[in-house]
């Protein structure tokens, strides 16, 4: 594969950045009229200004990136499932306290929406200060909204009404021309 120069190097950071292809070759330091009118050919195969070398570049940078995303389908579904199934004794010590939150599972942590400590404290005037305990107030986030999003999915189908029908269908021609 032919090495880039400098500034196809720029241009294709730029594109791989989420740039359009104009503001890609302007930040490269192409004029602005090879920004305007070429540089959106560079890409395109069936362009008689296409740079093979430039765009076998550009689709590998795209594939790496698109292998490592892990945000799917299947992963949202996964995801989904965890936050709704998560099990209060993975977050209760025996005594039925709270464990730190670094001591929770991941989907324990996710679910959190707010989270607020309030000490208590007891005393004043001529009895001293003197803590008496905490009070902690947990937010999570809805999971009827979850639920519904894991029961439309097409692979779920959960709220799909399923209907079945029979049909007959009748067809009649008519020579229109009158040749019978």
């Amino acid at each position: 594969m032919k090495k880039l120069d400098g500034r196809e190097q720029v241009f294709l950071e730029g594109i791989t950045s989420g740039k359009d292809v104009t503001q890609a070759a302007r930040d490269a330091k192409y004029t602005e009229r090879t920004a305007l009118t070429v540089a959106h050919c560079w890409l395109k195969p069936d362009n008689p200004r296409f740079k093979k070398h430039l765009y076998e570049r550009y689709e590998a940078i795209r594939k790496k990136a698109e292998a490592s995303t892990e945000f799917n389908a299947k992963w949202l579904l996964n995801h989904i499932g965890s936050l709704l199934t998560c099990d209060p004794k993975d977050i209760l010590n025996e005594d039925l306290t709270l464990k730190p939150i670094h001591d929770w599972p991941k989907a324990w942590r996710m679910r959190l929406s707010s989270f607020e400590v309030k000490e208590l404290f007891a005393g004043g005037g001529d009895t001293p200060v003197m803590k008496i305990g905490e009070l902690k107030k947990i937010k999570w986030i809805d999971g009827t909204p979850l639920m519904q999003m894991l029961g439309k999915h097409t692979d779920v189908q959960a709220f799909l009404d399923k209907v079945q029908m029979d049909t007959e269908v009748h067809l009649h021609f008519d020579d229109q021309d009158g040749d019978a």
